[in-house]
């Protein structure tokens, strides 16, 4: 009875790390930053950011008006937090991009990726993914230009209707 107890409790905790791992899956983010133009600005958006529990560290890039944000390992990252920084430092974002670690081998367009709580939904892919890591490129009103964003809002807007309230899902392209 002692042993199989030990087992099942060896079980337990087992399964229980490796869903905490489930986070650690979103290794960082590239942004494009519309309104750099001086190191204060640069410096604003920064200290914004660096505020997020999940967050690494930072490379701010002023001549190229970007930045890269790595991730704390197996912390729960939340890009809508990100984006809302960078909005309330007084800036937009041009675009972000995400490198995914994907537990399986390959992604289609159409089909939904899960990291931890968080979802993507693959749109109009230029190939399939077909390596465990990919840089993927979010697509909305929060994350990429507006300008942008009105070029591909009628495939969100199909993407959206396919999974109908599937909640914390992300669209996404490479």
């Amino acid at each position: 009875m002692k042993i199989s107890l030990l087992k099942l409790l060896t079980l337990l905790i087992i399964s229980w790390a490796t869903t905490t791992n489930g986070f650690s899956q979103i290794l960082s983010a590239y942004i494009g930053i519309d309104g750099l133009t001086c190191s204060l600005c640069s410096n604003t958006v920064e200290k914004s950011i660096e505020e997020l529990a999940f967050v690494k560290e930072i490379k701010m890039n002023l001549n190229e008006t970007t930045a890269y944000v790595y991730f704390k390992e197996n912390a729960k990252v939340d890009l809508n937090k990100l984006a809302k920084k960078v909005k309330d430092a007084g800036y937009s974002l041009r675009f972000t991009k995400i490198t995914l670690i994907l537990e399986k081998d390959s992604v289609q367009e159409g089909e939904i990726v899960q990291s931890g709580d968080l979802q993507f939904y693959f749109i109009s892919l230029s190939q399939p993914i077909t390596t465990t890591s990919s840089e993927i490129t979010l697509i909305g009103r929060d994350f990429i230009a507006r300008k942008e964003f009105s070029q591909w809002k009628s495939q969100v807007k199909e993407a959206e209707r396919k999974i109908n309230n599937v909640s914390n899902i992300y669209f996404v392209t490479n």
